[in-house]
């Protein structure tokens, strides 16, 4: 009987080791392909974050069963550790160009359907109502601007309305692209979803934190984003952004937001005014509170020296200097522990420096190393009394040669950004 029982628990111990092998070697990304619903499966511990289309990743809970038409990523997390993504598409099954509804709630998935396929023209068909045509024109417009905020994928140039009677009346809606071939637009957009799979599967890593899963695509963008000087229509959009490497700021900030909500981190769309001209830039949710990320700005192309980026992880305090938004659509950016100037994320030429001590030791170690480029962050500026005339002072005497250099003051920090001639 001993024996019996020792064999038993010994079956047992086998068994729950095998459980526990075969679920640490689960894949970290699982890309499930066309399905017609989906349901949550359980997740232990874990918090699960759903974005569709790049929308803002919401929590979900398990057994909630997914039957909207669209693109969408599963983050699972474990605090802000992201354990495993799982991708699936949900498609439209249908091919229409005319509706008829009974609410205006309606119109939010006819024209996100109608905008992702590139329709031309569309008739809706209102079974009640009564509107004017400048109160239809004001019900569809906002139905369009609240989708071009909430899915970075959808875009259109400009629409037309035609509207035929007041009550109940038929809508005739015809829209314009980016680009007048509609082949050439769903082509962008089909290269545009691999190279989202594509670049997820190449920059994260099971076990990235939240800050390190947003600064390694941030990097990305600005690495191989050239801002477009002389702006097309398809340099608003992510599509151009992501396969032809050419936007303006909306199309930086489109490619970001679709890419963070698909990695499990919630990030919003910001439109505003920045020197005095329509601007466009992100609100990124990390575990400590919302940062702004502006990669527009942080991509000076030519003028930028070094691996610091400005404008990354942001307060509403530092950016309301140079930015204007309206302040109550969004949640308030006072995230502390991951600011730009404390991101803990190595990187060449990058230094800190707390203390004079510290200063010294790192001058002699600039003249030793023979940088020629270098980013130094000078912390408590209250207590040191940092200049920047001093500092660069210093600079000039170990280089002993001309600089190139960019400094300012921003969170009780000096930061100089210099380049060697």
């Amino acid at each position: 009987m001993r024996k019996h029982i020792l064999l038993m628990g010994f079956m047992v111990f086998i068994w729950v080791l095998s459980s526990r092998l075969t679920y640490a070697t689960e894949p970290f990304f699982v890309s499930l392909g066309s399905v017609q619903s989906y349901t949550v499966p359980y997740a232990e511990q874990n918090t699960l974050l759903l974005s569709r289309d790049g929308s803002y990743a919401t929590k979900v809970q398990k057994g909630s069963r997914i039957t909207k038409p669209g693109t969408y990523y599963l983050s699972q997390l474990e605090s802000d550790t992201l354990k495993g993504i799982t991708k699936f598409q949900i498609p439209y099954n249908m091919n229409q160009n005319e509706w008829r509804i009974d609410s205006e709630k309606e119109l939010t998935e006819i024209l996100k359907y109608t905008l992702e396929n590139y329709k031309e023209k569309i008739t809706i068909k209102f079974n009640k109502g009564s509107y004017t045509i400048n109160q239809m024109n004001e019900v569809i417009y906002k139905v369009l601007d609240e989708l071009m905020v909430t899915y970075p994928k959808v875009t259109y140039v400009s629409y037309k309305l035609t509207s035929y009677g007041n009550k109940a009346p038929k809508i005739l809606l015809e829209f314009t692209y980016a680009l007048p071939q509609i082949p050439t637009l769903k082509q962008y957009d089909k290269n545009t979803d691999q190279k989202i799979e594509q670049l997820i599967k190449q920059l994260i890593q099971p076990g990235m934190k939240d800050y390190e899963r947003e600064w390694v695509l941030g990097d990305y963008l600005i690495k191989n984003i050239i801002y477009a000087k002389q702006e097309t229509h398809l340099n608003h959009t992510m599509q151009g952004a992501i396969t032809e490497g050419r936007a303006v700021c909306d199309g930086y900030a489109k490619s970001y937001m679709y890419l963070l909500n698909s990695i499990g981190i919630p990030t919003q769309f910001v439109t505003g005014v920045a020197d005095n001209i329509p601007h466009a830039w992100n609100l990124v949710k990390l575990i400590d509170g919302y940062y702004h990320v502006d990669l527009t700005w942080a991509d000076l192309e030519e003028d930028h020296i070094g691996n610091f980026y400005n404008y990354f992880n942001e307060t509403d305090t530092y950016m309301e200097l140079t930015h204007i938004w309206e302040k109550g659509h969004f949640p308030k950016a006072e995230g502390k522990k991951y600011l730009s100037i404390y991101l803990p994320i190595p990187r060449e030429g990058i230094y800190k420096v707390s203390s004079q001590k510290e200063w010294q030791a790192l001058k002699k170690q600039l003249g030793q190393d023979g940088l020629k480029e270098a980013n130094i962050i000078f912390y408590n500026v209250g207590e040191e009394r940092w200049s920047i005339e001093s500092v660069l002072d210093s600079i000039l005497k170990v280089e002993q040669a001309a600089i190139t250099y960019s400094a300012y003051y921003k969170y009780d920090s000096l930061i100089i950004n210099y380049k060697g001639h």
